[in-house]
């Protein structure tokens, strides 16, 4: 069993902006996690964790070392700074290491708390900040777990009256991590989401079934000629169907190229940000698509190859349709998929529509601020800084950016609407029984006029009042 924090932003030196992901966890983390050689060094040991506050070291991914180390070979036992504060860096491993979370670049012991936050310790501190997730032994199943959890539950329930402890197992993926968080409306969105795409997969399956029935309509005179040759009707069925195969093996290829190659680029194009799970698919996608395009092929092709081969030799011969039964039993599947894909394609725009007027909504939504023509950005400064230097420092960045052309307000705050927040209960005068969650934020002067907040009653913070 390993745990960890959460993810927080790492500067790495004076040129870092954006922030590298971080992860404080315990010392055992990478045994739990499967890791065994690191790239450059070595890997966070128990020597690590003795006790907290100490100064910690630090382990870096191969992204990191190349992009901010320049790929140094001697980059182990360099001293980094990461959020202002030194890190002895004690070895380089894999950036996919860690599958836990998002992709992380730096990775510290957890003790290291007290040490990054010098105002804040989680070990004194009645505060819940640490998840936890482990490795099954050999032999060990996931009910075995379960069960020894329940008598965890027993104890931890008998030590306070009136708890009640809970403990859910997964097998660590993230989709039953995303089920184990889901709530009713993300499940709701999630469906509503990829019925959208499905409409569309049905709609293509569609199509492709009536072009094979019309195909197998057209080659009627064909299979005449080859029945009349004396070639069996198995064995026209069997070619028929390999036909199907052939096709379905060409879009098979096509799709695992697709799997392969579009979804990191794609992503790329969408998101700033790193994946939040691996997107180089395992054996499992490949035997997944070869069992689709196996059971496809032979689908698709039987039912046009059962309406060839029904055809009245002498009819077809003279040169007229020479159909049986199959041609008109053909024509029914063949309005049946054309009346399935109207049905599903008017769904389908329905289903657009109520996408343009949700993001029209959201464009349009009055989030009570102006996040047009809004600049963030992180200041950190060394915790030896002396308050006074500090509120001087702050004082002089604000009349810098003041004179700036083109800028009309600075505030400086600990957070800001839409990326950080912090959330508290408040119960208003005389009402009891009504909660309401507000985010608290703390900011200096003209912090209304620079977020674009129209204010209802009273005024802005005052130039007056700040850095008292």
């Amino acid at each position: 069993m390993a745990g960890g924090d959460a993810r927080f932003p790492a500067l790495i030196g004076d040129e870092d902006s954006t922030g590298t992901p971080a992860l404080a966890v315990s010392c055992n983390f990478f045994a739990v996690e499967g890791a065994v050689r690191p790239l450059l060094g070595r890997l966070i040991d128990g020597g690590d964790c003795r006790a907290p506050g100490e100064p910690p070291v630090a382990l870096i991914s191969g992204k990191v070392w190349r992009n901010q180390f320049q790929g140094d070979p001697h980059v182990v036992g360099r001293t980094a700074r990461i959020n202002n504060r030194s890190f002895p860096i004690v070895g380089v491993v894999n950036e996919l290491t860690s599958l836990w979370v998002q992709p992380v670049g730096v990775w510290v012991p957890y003790t290291a708390q007290p040490y990054f936050d010098v105002d804040r310790n989680f070990f004194v501190e009645n505060f819940e900040w640490l998840f936890l997730a482990g490795r099954l032994k050999p032999g060990v199943t996931r009910d075995g777990a379960r069960a020894e959890f329940s008598v965890l539950e027993l104890q931890l329930d008998s030590m306070e009256e009136g708890r009640r402890t809970a403990v859910k197992t997964t097998d660590g993926s993230w989709l039953e991590n995303f089920e184990l968080y889901a709530t009713g409306r993300t499940l709701f969105l999630m469906t509503f989401f990829f019925g959208a795409f499905y409409l569309v997969l049905f709609i293509a399956c569609g199509n492709v079934a009536t072009l094979l029935l019309s195909r197998a309509a057209t080659r009627r005179r064909e299979i005449a000629v080859r029945l009349a040759l004396g070639a069996p009707r198995l064995r026209l069925i069997r070619m028929l169907v390999t036909e199907s195969l052939l096709l379905a093996a060409l879009a098979g290829a096509a799709s695992m190229y697709l799997v392969y190659h579009v979804p990191r680029p794609l992503f790329r194009y969408i998101s700033p940000s790193a994946p939040e799970i691996p997107m180089p698919p395992d054996w499992r996608i490949f035997l997944y698509v070869g069992v689709v395009v196996l059971v496809t092929g032979i689908a698709s092709g039987v039912a046009p190859a059962l309406e060839s081969i029904q055809v009245d030799l002498a009819g077809a011969m003279k040169g007229g349709g020479g159909a049986l039964g199959g041609a008109a039993g053909g024509s029914r599947v063949r309005g049946w998929l054309v009346t399935a894909q109207v049905a599903m394609s008017m769904l389908l725009l329905v289903e657009a529509a109520l996408f343009g007027k949700s993001e029209s909504r959201n464009l349009d939504a009055d989030t009570g601020y102006l996040p047009r023509n809004i600049v963030v950005a992180p200041l950190r400064f060394p915790d030896t800084t002396a308050r006074a230097a500090a509120k001087l420092r702050l004082q002089r960045i604000e009349d810098r950016l003041l004179a700036l052309p083109g800028a009309r307000a600075v505030t400086v705050s600990e957070d800001a609407p839409m990326l950080d927040h912090f959330t508290v209960l408040v119960r208003p005068p005389g009402r009891p029984d009504a909660l309401q969650p507000v985010d608290v934020y703390s900011a200096s002067a003209n912090f209304m006029a620079t977020m674009g907040m129209a204010l209802v009653k009273g005024r802005d913070f005052q130039a007056s009042k700040r850095w008292r």
